[in-house]
């Protein structure tokens, strides 16, 4: 509504020549919400929320010169911008929408429906007022030297904190659904998101995924150094990292041990090839199910830093490789956000379980 007076509109005004129709209540889980507004022939759909995730339901943008198709270059440019308001303290909401025939418009039917195929009108970035609890959280001595800071996440030190609780919520979700889903058994796996451009979220060593909380998830920053007192990551943090250094559209990955992916690494040597499935084109670039994608597998290995060096030079030489599985171990997988990795993860899981189901009927 700031933004709305600041650029000359009034909200009564609107609202009298597109009255409200309907909407979609903010989610946790879909972290967004939207309104739907009468403008004559049509139906309007404004959303605003989470720019990860709006961004993976738009299929177009508003640029200078009209409605364009949101291209990769496109969606990495938000990508950066996001990261760069977020790194400046932001909180960055994007807005999007869409224009729906007035007679295919039922308003009593699931609104959710329509939150697809939009476009992206822009990012906002946000920067808060103090709120009133602050003065309690922070005390200062008489010399103005900060002396305290009210217990966030795990310790955490002082960033964008709204940002980064937002991605630990986001990696709880993933957490306790893989583990529902056999995925990540005990304190098994590990899970990240980045926040800002230099810092990510990622799960505490040792944390039951199934009773995962915010407790559980630390911050870190690119070069390793905690920035949450009294947490440790893995020891597999390097993994995640090299990832993030070398790839800043990177912003989660999700590291699981499934059965299927832990015997399969076993069975198939330095390759899995994934052939004429699908779900295949639930990754960027692949239109037709007659496309094969080639999983590296690599030998496991205690030493971290010489594996992570062991993936770079395979990523390096294999340009939009979505996934690689460490032998007898797990899976790594990524995309841009929470959201889009968690999918990469579903529609490797499919197809690890049809793999083996396959090879044990035709043995």
């Amino acid at each position: 509504m700031a933004l709305a007076a600041k650029g000359g509109l009034s909200r009564q005004a609107l609202h009298a020549d597109a009255p409200r129709l309907a909407e979609i209540p903010f989610d946790s889980t879909h972290k967004f919400m939207g309104t739907f507004h009468g403008d004559g022939e049509y139906v309007r759909l404004w959303l605003k929320g989470a720019p990860d995730v709006l961004l993976g339901c738009c299929t177009h943008y508003l640029s200078a010169d009209g409605e364009a198709p949101l291209s990769e270059s496109a969606r990495q440019a938000f990508i950066d911008e996001n990261a760069a308001m977020a790194g400046e303290a932001m909180r960055v909401l994007a807005i999007a929408g869409r224009c729906i025939p007035a007679g295919a418009f039922d308003p009593a039917a699931d609104p959710m429906r329509w939150a697809e195929a939009l476009t992206l009108i822009g990012l906002v970035g946000i920067i808060d007022p103090p709120r009133p609890e602050a003065r309690e959280a922070i005390q200062l001595d008489l010399s103005g030297v900060l002396s305290y800071i009210a217990a966030l996440p795990c310790g955490t030190a002082m960033f964008d904190t709204e940002v980064f609780r937002l991605r630990a919520a986001e990696l709880v979700d993933v957490g306790r659904f893989c583990f529902s889903r056999g995925w990540l058994p005990a304190t098994s796996g590990n899970l990240s998101a980045r926040f800002d451009a230099h810092r990510i979220a990622i799960t505490v060593s040792g944390r039951h995924k199934g009773e995962l909380d915010q407790t559980g998830i630390m911050a870190l920053d690119l070069d390793g150094t905690s920035l949450s007192e009294g947490c440790r990551p893995s020891a597999e943090t390097g993994l995640h990292l090299m990832l993030y250094r070398r790839d800043p559209s990177i912003g989660a990955v999700l590291h699981t041990h499934s059965v299927n992916a832990t015997v399969l690494s076993r069975l198939a040597g330095d390759a899995l090839v994934l052939s004429d499935y699908e779900v295949l084109k639930a990754w960027p670039g692949v239109e037709t199910h007659e496309a094969t994608v080639r999983i590296p597998i690599f030998p496991n290995d205690q030493d971290i830093a010489r594996l992570a060096g062991q993936v770079e030079r395979e990523l390096v030489g294999t340009a939009g490789l979505p996934a690689y599985l460490i032998a007898g171990h797990g899976l790594y997988t990524w995309g841009c956000s929470v959201a889009d990795a968690r999918r990469n993860l579903e529609a490797f899981e499919f197809m690890l379980e049809c793999e083996t189901i396959t090879r044990s009927m035709t043995r």
